[in-house]
């Protein structure tokens, strides 16, 4: 009688230990390369600043399209830069989230994730639903791309 319990107490414990790698192997995996890909955005944004001379800048997304585009504001402009170069500057846009909201209902989209993006050469507002994605000039608060899912 013992001895099966020795042995079942071993296996339990080889059982844990094998599940234990099995969910740090699956962390690593998962989340490793998006821990990657934050650090690299972070240092390119950490670059920008330092080879312009500013301070405080705010981190505001990462957007991809035709080319990949790091959206930061500080308390004056917002830009658009690449790696190695600035893409675009602009005033600070306003975040006027109900006219956004308002113009989201209009098309007809639900769920509508905002956020900035770089299309043509110009900062845009992206909406984002499972319906489409479109992007809007800040100025006019008009589409200027629409991609319809599915």
């Amino acid at each position: 009688m013992r001895d099966r319990i020795v042995s079942m107490v071993f296996t339990v414990s080889l059982l844990l230990v094998l599940a234990t790698l099995l969910l740090l192997n699956a962390f690593s995996f998962i989340s490793g390369p998006a821990m990657v890909q934050d650090a690299h955005d972070l240092e390119v944004v950490q670059n920008f600043e330092k080879s312009n001379k500013l301070t405080n800048l705010v981190y505001l997304n990462r957007f991809a399209l035709n080319e990949v585009a790091y959206l930061v504001r500080d308390e004056a402009t917002v830009y658009a830069i690449s790696e190695n170069s600035i893409l675009y500057t602009s005033t600070p846009l306003k975040d006027d989230q109900s006219a956004l909201e308002t113009y989201a209902a209009s098309l007809g989209l639900t769920g509508v994730t905002y956020n900035y993006g770089y299309y043509h050469s110009k900062i845009v507002y992206t909406l984002v639903s499972d319906e489409a994605e479109v992007y809007v000039d800040p100025a006019t608060l008009t589409s200027v791309f629409i991609w319809r899912k599915g």
